[in-house]
């Protein structure tokens, strides 16, 4: 977070604090989706598993912490985010980004709630799974989400962390794919054997 802070000196303190939390949430859904394949690719990383759990709720906190603040800079009244006044859908690129926000919350909320071995147990282990895959969903909803706000709203601010974001898309990408071909292959060899 305090990087962040730092990376986004010159704008008004309450959106430096809030914009610096969604930067630190990012960073946390990319390391999330990182442990799985990381851990496929070179086993001796299996260590890092018990963390995933973590990163995942981290990325929630600190994902609820920006739009908490957020909330306060509007005094709580969320509405303000999607109509004006009158009660018209706003339309602008930030008000696209706060629609694609909306949906990604509630996914994150399911998400948080059910990460945890009672919801485990209570779903059953393929219940369960099904419901934590939609990380995914949440993934892309989270990037579009920052896309259309760092590049269509306010990116002035947002230089270090484009870096980061691409980066953090890149390395989610690749080591996805790298540890889904992987798997893919050691279950063929397995049958051929």
């Amino acid at each position: 977070y305090r990087f962040f802070y730092w990376t986004k000196e010159g704008l008004p303190a309450g959106h430096q604090i809030n914009r610096s939390w969604a930067d630190a949430s990012m960073v946390f859904l990319f390391l999330t989706l990182l442990v799985g394949p990381l851990s496929r690719l070179w086993p001796r990383l299996n260590v890092l598993i018990p963390w995933r759990r973590d990163f995942g709720l981290w990325f929630a906190i600190t994902a609820v912490i920006h739009i908490g603040l957020l909330a306060e800079l509007r005094n709580w009244n969320v509405l303000h985010f999607f109509v004006n006044d009158e009660g018209e859908l706003l339309k602008a690129a930030a008000h696209a980004s706060n629609w694609v926000g909306l949906v990604a919350l509630g996914i994150l909320l399911i998400l948080a709630v059910t990460s945890n071995q009672l919801s485990e147990k209570l779903l059953g282990g393929s219940g369960w799974k099904f419901v934590q895959q939609n990380v995914y969903g949440l993934f892309f909803l989270s990037c579009l989400h920052t896309f259309i706000f760092v590049y269509q709203v306010d990116g002035r601010q947002s230089v270090v962390f484009k870096w980061i974001f691409w980066i953090g898309i890149l390395l989610v990408g690749l080591f996805q794919i790298w540890g889904f071909v992987r798997t893919i292959r050691a279950k063929h060899r397995r049958r051929a054997h």
